[in-house]
């Protein structure tokens, strides 16, 4: 995969007919697309592999994941989705070499007049985007510049998603994350690292821990963070502390929409129309990925290394009670105690004195996949190596892995 910019884009509106396409069918590719007609240009279509033959996706011809076989493989793909790894690899194989990002295009698409939600939206995706692209590219330097970092607040969640990536099913008996040792584990990464383009306050659902507020404002306190993204189910209301924290400037407020299942989501974003919290709502996207299944170890260090470079949630980095993990997946299974901690698998973040510059760079600079994705099969979007489910099913009880 190669960066977009400007250059690449003169060099297309030079070729009679360009064959441009995006793979992903995500809001980001929508607003992609914005960004494409600013220069006069327009994809021919969009592939996912969810796709049926004669549909089309806002308004963009979508194919099928067989269709792409047949065209010439001097096409040019723009990745409109965070899937960079898995899909970049996926299309080099098939023979295609013109394979970009999508993160310029977010860029041009916010000098459009695009609606508040989706400047959100789009700030939101282009900020995470283009430094994960660098990430990708190994663009590293003497910086430490870290893409996100979620602070998981909390186990407790008010669904039961039985196909949750952050494993949220297993726990039997979640608990709070301890505010003084999130808050320390905060200040040491903070003090080492150059930036954090986002710090992501997840769960479980955040607005279940009473003291989420002080979280916040913690996130918001550091120069070198540039964003701080709250996610939400909509089916907790913040408390007017919470809702006070949630003006910061740098704050957005993601609201995944479960439907039903979202029973404040109607008050929620009233009460943040009210207060002038800047927030987007998402609805469920047609399907998620098998990632909650824990699986037995019995596969090849070829084998995890594989799903390592395909996964697209490996700089996803996770922080748990005290702890910094490659991703949720990580730090869950570790929280859980299902499996015994390795050297390797996450790093003591609790206490300054143990922690340098340099931990901190080569862990998340780290090629080489972790003890724990030895249980996990891996997010992604190629075909044959990962699967998809359907999202927000909801289960009974705690759920076990099924070797256990």
């Amino acid at each position: 995969m190669k960066k977009t910019d400007s250059t690449l884009l003169n060099l297309i509106s030079k070729v009679d007919i360009p064959n441009i396409y995006f793979y992903g069918a995500t809001r980001m590719a929508r607003l992609a697309c914005v960004g494409l007609k600013t220069v006069q240009l327009e994809p021919s279509g969009i592939f996912d592999q969810l796709f049926t033959s004669g549909t089309n996706y806002s308004g963009i011809a979508a194919y099928t994941k067989d269709e792409i076989h047949s065209l010439d493989k001097s096409s040019y793909f723009f990745i409109t989705c965070t899937y960079l790894p898995s899909i970049s690899n996926y299309l080099n194989q098939l023979g295609f070499k013109n394979v970009y990002d999508c993160a310029y295009l977010l860029k041009l698409a916010l000098q459009t007049n695009l609606s508040s939600a989706d400047r959100i939206a789009c700030e939101m995706n282009y900020a995470v985007l283009d430094s994960q692209v660098d990430i990708f590219l190994r663009k590293y330097n003497e910086d430490l510049i870290i893409n996100s970092i979620d602070m998981v607040v909390t186990e407790r969640c008010t669904l039961r998603c039985n196909d949750c990536a952050n494993l949220m099913p297993y726990f039997k008996k979640p608990i709070n994350a301890d505010l003084n040792l999130l808050l320390n584990s905060l200040r040491n990464i903070m003090s080492l690292a150059t930036r954090v383009n986002e710090l992501r306050v997840i769960g479980g659902e955040p607005f279940i821990h009473r003291e989420v507020h002080k979280i916040i404002k913690s996130c918001c306190s550091y120069d070198n963070v540039n964003r701080v993204i709250v996610y939400t189910n909509a089916t907790v209301l913040p408390k007017p502390c919470d809702l006070e924290s949630l003006k910061h400037p740098k704050v957005r407020v993601y609201i995944t929409d479960y439907g039903s299942l979202s029973r404040k989501l109607l008050e929620m974003v009233e009460s943040f129309n009210r207060e002038k919290i800047q927030y987007i709502v998402e609805p469920l996207p047609e399907s998620w990925d098998d990632s909650a299944n824990i699986c037995k170890d019995d596969r090849t260090d070829e084998e995890n290394q594989n799903l390592f470079d395909n996964c697209c949630s490996k700089y996803l980095f996770s922080v748990l009670h005290g702890r910094l993990y490659r991703c949720p997946f990580s730090s869950s299974i570790n929280a859980l105690k299902i499996i015994t901690p390795e050297p390797g698998d996450s790093l003591d973040v609790s206490d300054a004195s143990n922690i340098s510059v340099a931990d901190l760079f080569n862990f998340v600079t780290s090629t080489n996949y972790v003890p724990s994705c030895k249980f996990c099969q891996g997010r992604g979007k190629v075909e044959g190596l990962f699967t998809q489910v359907s999202p927000g099913r909801q289960v009974k009880g705690t759920r076990t892995p099924q070797w256990i």
